[in-house]
């Protein structure tokens, strides 16, 4: 997965397909006890495309506006389809699926960790144009069901799936809310790769309860759940239940995988 995405996303890159390359950005560890990763990358802010306006954490989908079907051919990276009989959502018995990516390659198999599902939707990767990272690309989950950038159970579950296609310790998938930086109403993920260990890859949480942890001493609350002991559907069912509280409560917030 990571040897043909990144293969897929050079060859975009060398093809012009980006609106600017990755090699004046900066990147330092600040000073402190919390060892922050910054990055200064001016040519984002001067190029990318105009964010836009976004009022409420739980806007509805616009249809005049730019979305993800947009996108020219080549910037798409991997159409992503399973091909396990249950739909995603839905719960069985044990994991014996695969998941592949099409229709310009082969299949990319995930490993036994979940009982599966037979998508119809398309769930596409696509090159970010103004790039924050080597890699950086958007996972769109249901790309024409047109859903607004709320997380949901089932783009969770894609999004973790993807995650686990990988086998590289770098890649990073976030999610930011509308209102908390997400330029474009069209859900989304971004998934990128990185050299710097994150805060969150080793500060300390306190258990809350089940499967629920919360981060302790961070200038900004946030939790964390755990997938050893679970199955990914199980876990998305867990993460879209609490996940859905902030947009209820029209609180932007952040997610990462």
């Amino acid at each position: 997965f990571d040897i043909e995405l990144q293969r897929r996303w050079n060859k975009a890159m060398e093809s012009g397909v980006f609106r600017y390359g990755i090699d004046h950005i900066v990147t330092k560890i600040i000073p402190g006890s919390k060892q922050y990763v910054g990055q200064l990358n001016t040519l984002r802010a001067t190029e990318r495309r105009v964010p836009q306006e976004i009022s409420s954490v739980n806007q509805p989908f616009n249809k005049q506006a730019f979305c993800f079907t947009m996108v020219k051919p080549q910037e798409v990276i991997f159409t992503l389809q399973n091909v396990t009989p249950h739909r995603s959502a839905e719960r069985s018995g044990p994991h014996t699926g695969q998941q592949r990516s099409g229709p310009h390659t082969g299949q990319q198999r995930s490993g036994p960790h979940t009982d599966e599902a037979t998508r119809d939707e398309r769930h596409m990767v696509i090159v970010n144009v103004s790039p924050m990272e080597y890699g950086h690309c958007l996972l769109v989950p249901q790309i024409d069901s047109h859903r607004p950038q709320v997380l949901t159970q089932t783009g969770i579950q894609v999004a973790i799936e993807t995650m686990l296609l990988s086998g590289h310790r770098g890649l990073r998938m976030g999610f930011n809310s509308l209102c908390a930086f997400a330029s474009v109403n069209h859900l989304h993920f971004h998934l990128y790769y990185l050299e710097q260990e994150l805060i969150v890859d080793y500060h300390p949480v306190r258990h809350l309860g089940g499967r629920y942890f919360e981060f302790t001493g961070l200038p900004c609350p946030g939790f964390a759940l755990q997938l050893y002991g679970t199955t990914v559907s199980e876990m998305a069912s867990y993460r879209s239940s609490k996940t859905s509280w902030p947009a209820i409560d029209h609180q932007r917030h952040h997610g990462q995988l």
